[in-house]
């Protein structure tokens, strides 16, 4: 079981925390900058007079790798800037010898999260596999070797859209 839970808006959002009995909790500034409604504002706040979370900012270096661990995965361009400071936050922490587990309700998060080898909780239930994309014209039928490349086909300039070529 994971000594330490990186926790997102709607991990927070939701109930999931007070369920866990073990470990400690953290998030980014940006989160709770995002914590709006009043009941999860004040379970926030609660638990953090009780100090069992806190709000740390990951280093430039961490945000760097989540990034580059985003663009490889696939999910570079649908994660904010806070989902990547949270994954960021994630493996600086795992770096420091943490047992850590990111808890997210955001599947790009969760799966970037899984690509770092990180433990992930998706409090829905709805992550299952890891994946990894790639970008397919419905015109043409062309399929990138990757995620990476700009959002339009290079052979017939259509469109292209974002499907998986693995799960694991």
């Amino acid at each position: 079981m994971p000594d330490l839970y990186v926790l997102d808006a709607g991990a927070l959002f939701s109930t999931w925390s007070q369920k866990v009995t073990t470990g400690s909790f953290l998030t980014t500034p940006s989160v709770l900058s995002e914590i709006e409604n009043r009941p999860s504002r004040m379970r926030t706040e609660f638990m953090k007079a009780l100090q069992n979370l806190r709000d740390v900012q990951p280093s430039k270096e961490s945000v760097s790798l989540a990034t580059s661990a985003a663009r490889a995965s696939g999910d570079l361009h649908v994660l904010s800037d806070t989902d990547i400071e949270l994954i960021a936050l994630a493996l600086e922490e795992r770096e420091a010898g943490h047992d850590v587990a990111m808890v997210s309700t955001d599947l790009a998060v969760l799966n970037t999260a899984s690509h770092l080898r990180i433990s992930v909780i998706d409090p829905e239930k709805r992550f299952k596999k890891r994946i990894t994309w790639k970008r397919k014209c419905p015109a043409c039928g062309y399929v990138s070797s990757g995620a990476e490349g700009g959002i339009e086909c290079p052979v017939c300039g259509t469109e292209t859209k974002r499907i998986s070529s693995r799960r694991r």
